[in-house]
């Protein structure tokens, strides 16, 4: 957070809005000034644990894969800089340890054409995919699935979505 002025009081109180998706989230705060920049000085809570965010809900979740969307359902791989990738956003729950997490991409007849593994743990992600396929070529115009899993050791989970390439 950058301030437009230099804070000589005390105290600040600081709000801001995020998504947890891990149980016992904690916030840490360095300040520091413009002025002399790498020098930081830490922030203790003002009350006790006033920085640790507790989600019991997190601890009886049952889904591993959450909140799944797109940056555009729209991929069109031409060159032209407009929507030439997709940002795939996603959060992973209940993962305590980095496991495979794959995001592939079937077309209709439910032909893999492309897939990346990723290793993760609890938290929210981002992925590009650029419309090709294993192989490195553009995949033609058409409907095309798009499917994030992953498993855990009591059960697995998968989510998908249609993106549609148009060029």
């Amino acid at each position: 957070i950058g301030l437009p002025f230099a804070v000589m009081s005390n105290s600040v109180q600081v709000s801001f809005t995020t998504r947890v998706v891990r149980d016992a989230t904690l916030f840490g705060l360095d300040l520091g000034s413009s002025e002399r920049p790498g020098i930081w000085q830490s922030v203790e809570a003002m009350t006790r644990r006033a920085n640790i965010v507790m989600l019991p809900a997190l601890t009886s979740a049952t889904k591993l894969i959450d909140e799944l969307s797109l940056s555009s359902p729209v991929l069109t791989p031409n060159g032209d800089g407009v929507n030439d990738e997709m940002t795939v956003f996603f959060d992973v729950q209940r993962l305590l340890t980095p496991r495979p997490v794959n995001l592939e991409i079937f077309d209709l007849s439910g032909r893999r054409l492309h897939r990346t593994e990723l290793l993760l743990s609890s938290g929210g992600y981002s992925q590009v995919w650029d419309g090709r396929d294993d192989g490195g070529q553009i995949v033609p115009p058409g409907l095309y699935v798009l499917r994030i899993s992953t498993k855990a050791d009591d059960s697995g989970a998968a989510l998908t979505r249609l993106v549609s390439i148009a060029y």
